[in-house]
Order: structure tokens, then sequence, then C-alpha cells
């Protein structure tokens, strides 16, 4: 019990995300975020679900609005994972000044013999140029 509790307080885990964005108006680009498993121990599970739920506020627009373990740079299908990359992509309205991404993460950090949900959340904002 000892070792869920030093679990439970120390994060195996970090939310890395990419600076916000500068876009031209009327213009695509991208954010990224990345979820990292720190140490050997620890890992994403192949058969747990790993969801991305995006939204967009103000004079930006996100392409889609769910991404899935499928959608990751490297998805690496039926492995044990320690990092997945997602590369974001967004678009500039054309008039408007700024917008705000947010992302809603879920996914599970597992051991050979058990996995923890966990739910956490990045933000970006994105400039609009004229």
């Amino acid at each position: 019990m000892t070792w869920l509790l030093a679990l439970a307080l120390a994060q195996p885990y970090t939310i890395e995300k990419g600076p916000d964005a500068t876009l031209a108006a009327g213009s695509k680009g991208s954010l990224e975020l990345r979820i990292v498993i720190k140490g050997e121990r620890f890992f994403l599970p192949p058969d747990a679900p790993l969801l991305v739920k995006l939204f967009a506020e103000g004079d930006v627009a996100v392409e889609r609005s769910l991404l899935k373990r499928e959608d990751a740079v490297d998805p690496r299908p039926g492995e044990k994972a320690h990092q997945m990359t997602f590369r974001i992509p967004v678009a500039a309205a054309q008039t408007g000044e700024r917008g705000i991404v947010r992302a809603e993460i879920l996914f599970y950090v597992g051991t050979p013999t058990w996995s923890r949900e966990v739910r956490e959340t990045a933000r970006w904002n994105v400039s609009v140029k004229r």
C-alpha cells in the first residue's frame, strides 16, 4: 500500500505542451502536445484508451475535436510506450486577433500488474496577425 501512496504523490508522467502560436490571418499551423512517462517501471499500456479532446475559442479553429493514440506522431500500436507526441492542426480566422485551444487529456499509466486512469488539461494561446 505504501508503494501505491508513493505513486500517487510522485507523478510518474509529465505533460509537455509546445509553445503558444502566432498565425497569419487565414493560415494554418500546429500545436504540440507530448505525454512523457518517467522511468522504466511505468508505461502507456497499449490496450488502454488515450484520448485528447480539443476545444477552440475565439479566432482559431481546430481541424479535429478528438485525437486518439493512432493519431500520435509515432503511435506504436500494440506496444508499451513511454511517450506519445501529438501535433494539433489549427487554423486562424480571416479576421480577429486571438484565440485559445484547450485539450482535455485522458490516458492510463501502467505497470505489468496494474494501470491507473489519468486526466489532465493543457492550454495554448494563439495570436492572429493581419
